[in-house]
């Protein structure tokens, strides 16, 4: 069964949704960006990597839904993207941050508990509220990094500012849909890419600079 989500689905089958599709190719830029600043920093460490590999996941469990639309599909989108936040904040707190394990599982235990519960609240539309706690971490992240960054210290605060107007073009989607049919969300996809760019890059710069291995 076909899952119809966003303004430009109007029908059934493969291909429905053209450029919710294509637009994941900025995933894969992403990620491939990501692995050049890592060459480039001499910092190929399995923690780095495994980021940036989350970052092409997300791009192939975006491109299925969005190619097929079908619920096993929606499992592949929704599945890598949690991933990757959890794996990013938990990163950061304890490589950059220098936080303690138990700290930094706590912190990890209460983003979780957030974004299973605040996802189902109706703030709001086309159930972008399960972002919400998304962004709040990042913001969180972007007043600590700018605290204390010694490289590139506006690189998150750019990141959660990309993240605000991503969240708006989701948002959007449906509202928009009789002045523009093929919707918004291909938009989300683009912004959304450069803020998973910005978040890898945050974390690589940060770990150049302290010399985590």
């Amino acid at each position: 069964m076909d899952i119809d989500l966003y303004c430009e689905r109007v029908q059934a089958g493969a291909w429905a949704e053209p450029l919710n599709t294509l637009s994941n190719f900025g995933f894969f830029f992403a990620a491939l960006f990501a692995f050049i600043l890592a060459r480039r920093e001499g910092r190929q460490d399995w923690r780095s990597l495994l980021l940036i590999l989350f970052v092409f996941a997300i791009g192939l469990g975006s491109t299925a839904f969005h190619l097929y639309g079908t619920r096993q599909t929606l499992l592949l989108d929704v599945l890598p993207i949690l991933i990757f936040q959890l794996s990013f904040l938990g990163l950061y707190l304890l490589d950059v941050r220098r936080l303690s394990r138990t700290l930094s599982t706590f912190f990890l235990a209460l983003y979780l508990l957030l974004t299973l519960t605040v996802g189902r609240a109706d703030i709001l539309p086309q159930g972008s509220s399960g972002y919400l706690p998304a962004l709040l971490m990042l913001g969180g992240l972007a007043y600590s990094h700018f605290q204390s960054a010694g490289r590139e210290r506006y690189i998150l605060l750019i990141a959660a500012l990309t993240f605000c107007v991503s969240l708006a073009f989701r948002s959007m989607d449906e509202a928009i849909c009789p002045t523009f049919p093929v919707g918004t969300h291909f938009v989300w996809h683009i912004l959304n890419a450069v803020v998973l760019y910005l978040c890898v890059r945050s974390y690589l710069m940060a770990k150049t600079s302290n010399q985590v291995s």
